[in-house]
Formats: C-alpha cells, sequence, structure tokens
C-alpha cells in the first residue's frame, strides 16, 4: 500500500509542481517566477487550447487507467512533447517571417511577438511595434511549405503620456497599469470607440486590430472601470475556417519573397 500512495504522492506533486511551466509555454503566461518575480512569463507556443497537445494525453490516461499500465501514458507524453516542440519551431519560422516583412517595408521595429491562433500552430498572429505604431499581420507556416504572410492593419500604440488622463482616478489609473501589465504591453486606443483601450495580442481576425477585449476607462464617473469583451464569439465562428485554414487575402510575402499581394509599403497611421 505504501509503494503505491508514495507514487501517487509523487505523480500528484510533479503534476502540481510543473503546471505552471507549462502555462509558460502558453501566449496567455503565468507568473512563473512568483513570489520572487510579478514578470509574466509567455513564450507563446501554444494556443490555450491546443487538441493536438491535450487530446494524447487524455487518450494515454485513459488507456493507462483501463490496462492498469503506464506505458500508455508514457507513450502519449512523448507524442505531446514532440508536438511541443513542434510548437516552438513554428513560432521560429514566424518571427522569421516578421523579420522579413519589416525589412520588406523598411521597418526598425522596437519590438515584436506573434500568438499562435486557436487550436493550431499554423495560423499566427504577428504583432510588431515601430515608430509608435503596432503592425498586425497574419502569418501562416504550413508544415510542408513555405511561410507566407497575409498583410494585416496597423494602429497608434497607446503613448504613455496619455496615462495622465487616467491618473486622477486611483481605480482608473490602477486598472490601467494592471491592463498593461496583463497584455504585455501591446496596447492601443479601439479604432471604433477611442475610450476603449484594447489587448491587442488577440482579435478576431489574426491580421485585424479589433481585439476580442478591453477597458473602458471613465475616471470620475460609475463605474469607472467597464470589461468589455465586445461581441467576439460569434464573429470569429462564423469566420473560423477562413482564419484558421485560408490565406484571407493575397500573401504579401512567400518564403520572404514579394507575392501576388506585394504591394508599396502601407503608410504608418497619423498619431493625434
Amino acid at each position: 500500500r505504501f509503494p503505491e500512495w508514495r507514487t501517487i504522492a509523487l505523480a500528484t506533486t510533479v503534476g502540481y509542481a510543473t503546471h505552471g511551466l507549462l502555462d509558460a509555454f502558453t501566449s496567455y503566461g503565468t507568473m512563473l517566477l512568483w513570489p520572487f518575480s510579478d514578470v509574466r512569463v509567455a513564450w507563446s507556443w501554444i494556443s490555450i487550447v491546443d487538441l493536438g497537445y491535450t487530446l494524447p494525453l487524455i487518450v494515454g490516461v485513459i488507456l493507462a487507467a483501463r490496462r492498469s499500465s503506464p506505458r500508455p501514458a508514457r507513450i502519449a507524453l512523448l507524442v505531446s512533447s514532440v508536438y511541443m516542440a513542434l510548437c516552438g519551431l513554428q513560432r521560429a519560422r514566424v518571427i522569421a517571417a516578421q523579420g522579413d516583412v519589416q525589412g520588406y517595408r523598411g521597418h526598425h521595429a522596437a519590438r515584436g511577438d506573434a500568438f499562435p491562433t486557436l487550436a493550431n500552430n499554423v495560423t499566427w498572429r504577428s504583432l510588431y511595434a515601430a515608430d509608435g505604431v503596432i503592425y498586425a499581420d497574419k502569418i501562416r507556416v504550413p508544415w510542408f511549405g513555405a511561410a507566407r504572410v497575409i498583410a494585416g492593419d496597423s494602429v497608434p500604440l497607446l503613448d504613455p503620456s496619455e496615462d495622465a488622463a487616467y491618473a486622477s482616478d486611483p481605480a482608473t489609473a490602477r486598472a490601467l497599469a494592471l491592463f498593461r501589465w496583463f497584455s504585455a504591453g501591446w496596447t492601443a486606443r479601439d479604432r471604433d470607440d477611442p475610450e476603449r483601450i484594447a489587448d491587442l495580442r488577440y482579435a478576431i481576425e489574426p491580421g485585424g486590430v479589433s481585439s476580442m477585449w478591453g477597458l473602458v476607462l471613465r475616471p470620475g464617473r460609475e463605474p469607472p472601470v467597464i470589461w468589455d469583451r465586445g461581441e467576439t464569439r460569434g464573429a470569429l465562428t462564423s469566420r473560423l475556417w477562413t482564419v484558421l485554414f485560408d490565406d484571407g487575402a493575397e500573401p504579401l510575402l512567400i518564403g520572404g519573397e514579394p507575392g501576388p499581394g506585394a504591394a508599396p509599403s502601407r503608410a504608418a497611421p497619423a498619431r493625434d
């Protein structure tokens, strides 16, 4: 009996201790070094929901329980680990393609990142900031094909100088600081609603600037902070196939070379 409980205790402890590390591989991230640091670690290798990683583990655990053998679970862990490594390779290809599009446009990016879209590692959302503007593009990296960059949209980055407008109300000042931290600084004013501050890591379209959620800050009014998720579920569901499995437009670059959608670089939007 004791060896069985010892094995169970060890397995549950390892599972609990490593779940934070697994979260760090997602685009959502986690405070991996807490309580020593509140830095949000997000390597963005894999989507929050990806059956390519989860399904083998589910099947492996069920088979291991039915057969009273650890072998299926071990095989499942190996398969899911290989899939995670593939996700890392895919992200590296996306970052390389992002560098290609920056060069094509003549931009010198201050920072850049890429986020996998829902449940796959082929279609990614690329973001980079240059000259105070956030550029969003859709990048597809087929497993057996060249990277394809589909030009997206751009929007001015939320300027830190605008923080003064919310400093008079402690609630809005704190909410903005937390939101900036949560979104890793990928914040901008919503084009259709200037009061709404958007988290541009997540959007309905991989190359769009209409974010899935944001904050409406109203200093001196009640409530001072409104969390706005928008009407995203229906919009995303209706376009899921195009978003995930189709270019949606002529590629700007294919394998680093100009594609059918190649055109002169887009002018940066005017800052207010």
